[in-house]
């Protein structure tokens, strides 16, 4: 059976070490003056709009100013993203996760794509770092839409415009490291696939009802056989842990 296979990015694949977050919060400042709680914020499974949204309406920042200066604001933080992400010495590809795109890669029975929260350029900057833009034929970015069910739809749309033909919904795989992710695979009636690489342990994933869980990538094989082999429903709420 054929698999379209969809991947956040931050948490899931990789990790800036912070530098992402130091653009975004500059660009912020510098377009709204003020930075609200943005220091704090959990941006964990939050689109780019999203985030900025939510954290300068709590600020005061009018809806009309933060409307109008969005757009500028994401452009500052692309601008800024390309200046922190080479000084990102704590930046880091989870291990494991190049084996496991290889190994996704090579089979000509799946499809694979993103579906993240950052705006396009910030997430292409993020994949470039570690030279993983091309294992992705196409993505779904918080540029698109700042509500995460939407990306997975348009992920969805987009597959079928690469592909020739949509895919049904036990044929797709979401892979994020948070209940977001995990509610818009749901919400399109996908399978989610939660991975424990970022904030969020395997237990509290697998309250959220994924039809597979990871701790990690530390067996890439294992986690390539359980995408590839996992059917629907009898392996439904199948859980697959890594010590």
């Amino acid at each position: 059976m054929r698999r379209l296979i969809l991947f956040d990015i931050d948490g899931t694949l990789l990790v800036t070490g912070g530098a992402a977050k130091r653009a975004f919060i500059r660009a912020v400042r510098d377009t709204y003056r003020t930075i609200g709680r943005l220091e704090t914020f959990p941006f964990d499974g939050k689109t780019d709009p999203q985030i900025i949204r939510i954290v300068m309406h709590e600020a005061g920042v009018s809806e009309k100013t933060i409307e109008a200066k969005l757009r500028d604001c994401l452009s500052l933080y692309v601008k800024y993203n390309e200046e922190e992400l080479p000084k990102a010495t704590k930046a880091m590809l989870y291990p494991g996760v190049r084996d496991v795109l290889d190994l996704f890669s090579r089979d000509e029975r799946v499809t694979l794509g993103v579906l993240t929260g950052n705006v396009e350029e910030g997430a292409k900057q993020k994949l470039a770092m570690f030279d993983l833009k091309g294992y992705f034929a196409f993505g779904a970015y918080g540029s698109d839409s700042a509500d995460r069910v939407e990306l997975a739809r348009l992920g969805l749309q987009r597959a079928k415009e690469i592909t020739g033909q949509p895919f049904k919904p036990e044929e797709t795989f979401i892979i994020g490291d948070t209940e977001f992710d995990i509610a818009c695979a749901h919400a399109v009636g996908a399978n989610a696939v939660a991975v424990a690489t970022g904030n969020y342990g395997v237990d509290r994933l697998r309250s959220y009802g994924p039809e597979l869980v990871f701790r990690d990538y530390s067996d890439p094989q294992g986690v390539y056989e359980l995408i590839m082999g996992f059917r629907q429903p009898a392996d439904r709420a199948g859980v697959r842990e890594k010590a």
